[in-house]
């Protein structure tokens, strides 16, 4: 049983950094096709951008993962 269990949360991990790698990807990409003058806004600058690319999608992660778990 606890062979299942352990294969269990590592699929769930697996699946949980898979849809966190996605979701990042797909971010960054629409960030990458954006018009130049998106960027002049206070609330879209670089830091702000790189800030939710890695620290917003790692709390998206945990909480997937949770979920689904």
């Amino acid at each position: 049983m606890a062979i299942f269990g352990y294969v269990n949360k590592i699929s769930y991990a697996f699946l949980g950094e898979n849809l966190t790698y996605t979701i990042r990807n797909k971010l960054f990409e629409g960030i990458l096709h954006k018009h130049l003058g998106w960027f002049d806004n206070k609330e879209r600058a670089p830091g702000i951008l790189s800030n939710v690319l890695s620290e917003d999608i790692t709390l998206l992660n945990g909480l997937t993962t949770e979920t689904i778990a």
